[in-house]
């Protein structure tokens, strides 16, 4: 992963570097080539007033002498050379050098007709060799020229070595100026990308030990964006994971030793009966333990399979409108030989219907769970209350019981999976610890809410709420 993590700041680091050297680049050729054209600008400015200025002057020549002989010419044309530092030359009609201030040093004496063509009454401006009359480069202003009826061209121009210096060390600068930037810019960027990277490599990492079980590592927030979100998040799931693993071993864990207990008792019963060990006339005893063990063990598997179809969604729900202060009623009735046992007196039954909508056969194994805790733990001589009333748009369902009640640390794990209390433990010998369990699931399942109240040493309170429904017809 340390690899993968060295590529992608390698691939974003040249990724970002191609395209700042790309916009250096840029911005470099159009800083250039703007340096050029007004370099340019100039340069053909000045030709063009020196050009101007010897065509006036040919002219005038021309009107004393009525004629353009080279030997006048030449001294006029090097007076104005000297004065302005430009070099001109004038060609005939067909191109002949007539008079110029410098030599040809070799060159053709003569323009081809392609650069005659070429001058026009807006003049021809260029960087060469004029239709190679010279030799190197110029910069070069021609202008056409009409005297009597006669066409002559005028040549105005400058060495272009100045041009090239300059531009030479213009690049150079820039080139020069342009690495230093781009060393400082590289640097930077690399900085930047690594720390903006750096919380991704955390998050890989945290996820790789999540995903070996361990839930322990917590990621580091630097800043409050995405990156930031997404590292809280995986912070939350971190956490959220840890609870399930700590819930799941704790659900192992009760498993095993609540299947542990009867499949012991039931083993060691079995073995001593094969043995000898258990005389035949005590056979039918621990027969009937081993019976009991049995059923124990049908209802821990039958609930912890109730649980786990409520949680995953696989029962489906068959909503009707029902009364349930009669589902209660019909409920106690199956308690009725354990209430009068304990002459607990029953409070809140006369109430008036109340309508929830629900599934009726998962709402009524809803109330005998909650009658069933409260008949256990209910004390002798006291008292069972029930309350139904319509709270906004819910119908509520609430059962108390007297008795030891909970502390406030109790509170909390009663819905727990084979949580029970101390109190439990004594008075509760067939139960697994799930029935509150399978209430909290089938409500979760409608939508619903349940909650508990209790004082210790006084009473306790269950109390769930459903939509509310409408009377039947």
């Amino acid at each position: 992963m340390q690899n993968m993590h060295k590529s992608i700041v390698t691939k974003y680091f040249w990724l970002c570097s191609v395209v700042i050297l790309s916009c250096v680049i840029c911005i470099g050729s159009v800083l250039l080539l703007v340096a050029s054209q007004f370099y340019k600008t100039e340069k053909k400015e000045a030709l063009l007033a020196g050009v101007n200025e010897i065509i006036t002057a040919t002219k005038l020549c021309y009107l004393q002498k009525q004629a353009l002989g080279p030997t006048y010419l030449n001294s006029v044309y090097r007076d104005y050379s000297a004065s302005s530092g430009i070099n001109f030359a004038l060609f005939n009609h067909e191109g002949f050098e007539i008079v110029a201030t410098t030599s040809s040093d070799g060159c053709k004496p003569k323009l081809d007709s392609v650069t005659l063509n070429s001058i026009d009454e807006t003049g021809l401006f260029e960087i060469g060799h004029l239709g190679g009359y010279f030799n190197k480069d110029f910069f070069v202003l021609a202008m056409p020229l009409e005297i009597d009826g006669q066409d002559f061209y005028v040549a105005g121009y400058r060495s272009a070595d100045s041009f090239k210096a300059f531009m030479g060390g213009l690049v150079g600068a820039f080139a020069v100026v342009s690495v230093l930037v781009l060393i400082v810019v590289f640097m930077a960027v690399y900085y930047v990308i690594k720390r903006l990277l750096r919380p991704i490599k955390e998050m890989t990492d945290a996820a790789q030990r999540f995903g070996r079980g361990d839930f322990s590592q917590r990621i580091e927030i630097y800043d409050d964006n995405e990156i930031g979100i997404l590292a809280c998040t995986l912070n939350e799931m971190a956490y959220s994971l840890s609870m399930l693993e700590n819930s799941r071993k704790s659900f192992v864990a009760n498993v095993s030793h609540e299947l542990k207990t009867p499949m012991t008792t039931i083993g060691g019963f079995i073995d001593g009966i094969l043995d000898g060990t258990i005389p035949p006339e005590k056979h039918r005893q621990y027969l009937k333990i081993v019976s009991e063990e049995v059923s124990r063990l049908s209802r821990l598997v039958r609930s912890m399979l109730n649980i786990s179809k409520y949680e995953t969604g696989e029962v489906k729900l068959k909503i009707t409108s029902f009364d349930v202060t009669s589902l209660a009623v019909k409920t106690l009735l199956l308690f009725e030989g354990q209430i009068e046992k304990k002459k607990i007196e029953i409070e809140g039954l006369d109430s008036p219907p109340l309508y929830m909508e629900g599934d009726v056969d998962l709402i009524q194994q809803v109330v005998y769970n909650l009658v069933e805790n409260a008949v256990k733990f209910v004390n002798e001589g006291g008292y069972i209350a029930f309350k139904f009333e319509y709270q906004n748009e819910n119908a509520v369902f609430s059962i108390k019981n007297s008795g030891e009640g909970l502390t406030q640390d109790e509170l909390p794990k009663v819905f727990d999976r084979f949580y029970k209390t101390d109190e439990s433990h004594g008075k509760d010998k067939t139960g697994v610890g799930l029935g509150l369990a399978i209430v909290r699931s089938i409500i979760n399942l409608h939508g619903g809410n349940i909650l508990v109240r209790s004082a210790k040493g006084e009473y306790t309170e269950f109390s769930f709420s459903l939509k509310a429904g409408e009377p039947l017809a």
